[in-house]
């Protein structure tokens, strides 16, 4: 088996180039991962934005009306066993 000499300019290069070949992967992931998180930081921020403005809105519907929609509702139906169609003015 052929040994190559550790100290000669071949071995050097390839080394150098291996290195700074990890390196530069190394620092590309870490740019990804960064990106990537801080995507997923600005999709929870706007979920928790619409979440806000549809609990906002819901506040301000039982302000205004006294109940929620989903009370009124429920109370104006018969959840009994008959079949009742739901009218408009009932809500």
């Amino acid at each position: 088996m052929l040994m190559m000499n550790w100290h000669s300019v071949g071995v050097k290069v390839v080394s150098i180039t291996m290195s700074v070949l990890t390196l530069l992967g190394i620092a590309i992931l870490v740019v990804y991962s960064s990106f990537e998180k801080q995507k997923l930081i600005d999709r929870e921020i706007k979920a928790s934005r619409q979440l806000l403005t549809l609990s906002e809105s819901i506040r301000d519907n039982v302000v205004k009306n006294g109940k929620p929609a989903s009370t009124r509702l429920s109370n104006s139906c018969n959840w009994s066993n008959k079949k009742v169609a739901l009218k408009p003015e009932n809500w």
